[in-house]
Protein backbone atom coordinates (compact mmCIF):
# COMPACT_ATOMS: atom_id res chain seq x y z
CA UNK A 1 0.00 0.00 0.00
CA UNK A 2 0.87 3.35 -0.89
CA UNK A 3 1.59 5.81 1.95
CA UNK A 4 0.56 9.59 1.77
CA UNK A 5 1.87 12.63 2.69
CA UNK A 6 0.88 16.54 2.25
CA UNK A 7 2.86 19.48 2.34
CA UNK A 8 1.51 22.62 2.81
CA UNK A 9 4.14 25.82 2.48
CA UNK A 10 2.76 28.95 4.10
CA UNK A 11 5.18 31.94 3.83
CA UNK A 12 6.74 31.44 7.87
CA UNK A 13 6.79 27.55 8.15
CA UNK A 14 5.73 24.77 6.19
CA UNK A 15 3.70 21.82 7.74
CA UNK A 16 3.76 18.07 6.04
CA UNK A 17 0.58 16.11 7.43
CA UNK A 18 1.46 12.30 6.89
CA UNK A 19 0.78 8.81 7.60
CA UNK A 20 3.72 6.39 7.39
CA UNK A 21 4.06 2.47 6.68
CA UNK A 22 3.90 0.19 9.73
CA UNK A 23 7.60 -0.95 9.51
CA UNK A 24 9.87 0.84 12.21
CA UNK A 25 12.33 1.29 10.08
CA UNK A 26 10.91 1.97 6.91
CA UNK A 27 8.84 4.58 8.75
CA UNK A 28 11.89 6.29 9.92
CA UNK A 29 13.37 6.70 6.41
CA UNK A 30 10.33 8.00 5.04
CA UNK A 31 10.36 10.97 8.16
CA UNK A 32 14.08 11.39 6.73
CA UNK A 33 13.11 11.67 3.02
CA UNK A 34 10.12 14.23 3.77
CA UNK A 35 12.11 16.20 6.52
CA UNK A 36 14.83 16.95 3.65
CA UNK A 37 12.15 18.33 1.70
CA UNK A 38 11.13 20.79 4.29
CA UNK A 39 12.59 24.47 4.76
CA UNK A 40 14.19 25.02 8.53
CA UNK A 41 10.45 26.10 10.10
CA UNK A 42 8.74 22.73 9.35
CA UNK A 43 6.60 20.55 11.74
CA UNK A 44 5.69 16.61 10.55
CA UNK A 45 2.55 15.49 12.18
CA UNK A 46 0.16 12.50 11.89
CA UNK A 47 0.05 8.69 11.67
CA UNK A 48 3.54 7.98 12.23
CA UNK A 49 2.51 4.43 13.06
CA UNK A 50 5.67 4.22 14.82
CA UNK A 51 6.99 2.70 18.70
CA UNK A 52 9.55 4.52 20.09
CA UNK A 53 11.58 8.05 19.02
CA UNK A 54 11.90 9.33 15.86
CA UNK A 55 15.22 9.78 15.37
CA UNK A 56 14.77 12.98 12.92
CA UNK A 57 17.50 15.03 13.16
CA UNK A 58 17.14 18.71 14.41
CA UNK A 59 13.36 18.31 15.24
CA UNK A 60 11.97 18.74 18.38
CA UNK A 61 8.82 15.58 19.38
CA UNK A 62 6.31 18.58 20.62
CA UNK A 63 2.86 16.35 19.97
CA UNK A 64 0.90 15.11 22.74
CA UNK A 65 2.29 12.30 25.12
CA UNK A 66 -0.78 10.81 25.95
CA UNK A 67 -1.64 7.35 24.02
CA UNK A 68 -3.48 8.59 20.27
CA UNK A 69 -4.37 4.42 19.24
CA UNK A 70 -7.25 2.69 20.95
CA UNK A 71 -7.85 -0.78 19.00
CA UNK A 72 -9.76 -3.10 20.84
CA UNK A 73 -8.25 -5.18 23.60
CA UNK A 74 -5.10 -3.59 22.41
CA UNK A 75 -2.61 -2.17 24.78
CA UNK A 76 -3.22 2.02 23.72
CA UNK A 77 0.13 3.45 21.50
CA UNK A 78 1.19 7.34 20.51
CA UNK A 79 1.13 6.75 17.36
CA UNK A 80 0.17 9.93 16.44
CA UNK A 81 2.76 12.85 16.60
CA UNK A 82 4.60 16.01 15.94
CA UNK A 83 8.06 16.50 15.41
CA UNK A 84 8.81 20.18 14.93
CA UNK A 85 11.91 22.76 14.21
CA UNK A 86 12.74 26.50 14.15
CA UNK A 87 9.21 26.22 16.23
CA UNK A 88 7.77 26.33 19.73
CA UNK A 89 5.15 24.54 21.11
CA UNK A 90 2.52 26.41 23.36
CA UNK A 91 -0.15 23.76 23.30
CA UNK A 92 -0.82 19.83 22.58
CA UNK A 93 -3.26 17.56 22.99
CA UNK A 94 -5.39 14.10 21.77
CA UNK A 95 -8.57 14.92 20.71
CA UNK A 96 -11.58 12.51 21.03
CA UNK A 97 -11.39 9.69 18.83
CA UNK A 98 -14.99 9.90 16.00
CA UNK A 99 -15.13 6.88 13.50
CA UNK A 100 -11.40 6.14 13.97
CA UNK A 101 -9.06 3.57 15.82
CA UNK A 102 -6.77 7.01 16.35
CA UNK A 103 -7.73 9.74 18.07
CA UNK A 104 -6.22 13.16 16.27
CA UNK A 105 -3.53 15.08 17.54
CA UNK A 106 -3.84 19.09 17.99
CA UNK A 107 -0.86 21.45 18.21
CA UNK A 108 -0.49 25.01 18.78
CA UNK A 109 2.87 26.25 17.20
CA UNK A 110 4.67 29.71 16.59
CA UNK A 111 7.91 30.30 14.19
CA UNK A 112 11.26 30.89 16.03
CA UNK A 113 12.39 34.42 15.60
CA UNK A 114 16.42 34.37 14.14
CA UNK A 115 17.05 36.02 17.18
CA UNK A 116 15.30 33.05 19.38
CA UNK A 117 16.80 30.27 16.89
CA UNK A 118 20.11 31.68 17.61
CA UNK A 119 19.89 31.62 21.71
CA UNK A 120 18.20 28.05 21.00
Amino acid sequence: MERVRQIVDLPAFSVANVHLSHGQMLNRRQLRHIAGHLPYRAAVLGDYNLVGPALLPGFRDVGPREPTHVCADMVPLRLDRCYARGMVCSQSYAMDRAGSDHRPIMVRLEALSAVERLAA
